[in-house]
């Protein structure tokens, strides 16, 4: 007995494939993107002091929610430029562990309990040695953001939900201090609480400061029109399919 393909069986084969095809355009259609906080420094220098990256310390960003538009987004990495003040730089550090979490606390109204400020969803997302450097040598105005900062885990964050908390924990290389490009001029849209000692408890200093940070992200899509569309299609070939099927129960009897 040879076996012959239904015409349902054909358009349930075909309802699948376009429905697969939808499918791999929608996610393929996702690209990584990258944005800028305090956005209006994307393509200027802050200011000409700068904030310090170094050796035994903890230390935690606020960045208030508003700066990152709306939508859902997997933030893989930062990026950040060194200060005008800042030469040349490539620098080894043994031990740095970032952690990202989303929270309810404003910038300015930032805890020096630095266990205050963290969100449910606290998350580690980098936990190893780091090599940072920056190595352009013209003179271009700002800096480019080469001070790279991968991370291990993306870190799903929904700016609807509240702030984004950046802490950090480097071990090692004490008295090691490489300047970043940052706007010190006490905008409310972030913070910074900084302590010597990478276990420590309290944050020595609370500053209205906010480093000029680059985020890698992939945006986290919503279920598109021609995804509703494909599984609107491939359900459409059920139907007919059983109703043939029906009718020629009806024409044997």
């Amino acid at each position: 007995m040879t076996f012959r393909p239904s015409a349902w069986s054909a358009r349930a084969s075909m309802c699948a494939t376009t429905f697969l095809v939808v499918c791999l355009a929608w996610a393929s259609g996702v690209a990584a993107a990258t944005l800028v906080t305090p956005p209006e420094f994307e393509n200027e220098e802050a200011g000409y002091i700068g904030v310090r990256f170094r050796g035994e310390s903890r230390t935690q960003h606020i960045f208030a929610a508003s700066m990152f538009g709306a939508g859902e987004m997997e933030i893989s990495g930062v990026r950040f430029r060194r200060s005008p003040f800042e030469t040349i730089f490539f620098q080894n550090f043994d031990q740095v562990e970032i952690v990202l979490s989303t929270t309810s606390v404003a910038p300015d109204q930032q805890s020096s309990a630095f266990a205050a400020n963290r969100g449910a969803d606290a998350a580690v997302v980098r936990d190893g040695p780091l090599s940072i450097r920056s190595q352009s040598s013209d003179n271009r105005s700002p800096s480019p953001f080469e001070v790279e900062v991968p991370f291990a885990n993306p870190f799903r964050y929904d700016p609807a939900l509240g702030n984004l908390l950046l802490e950090w924990k480097v071990t090692g290389q004490d008295g090691v201090v490489v300047w970043l490009d940052a706007d010190t001029d006490g905008d409310s849209r972030y913070n910074v609480g900084f302590a010597s000692g990478p276990d420590a408890d309290q944050a020595e200093f609370l500053l209205p400061f906010g480093l000029v940070t680059q985020f890698e992200f992939t945006p986290v899509p919503e279920p598109s029109t021609g995804l509703l569309v494909a599984l609107g299609v491939s359900g459409m070939g059920m139907p007919n399919g059983i109703a043939r099927r029906r009718c020629a129960r009806r024409r044997s009897d």
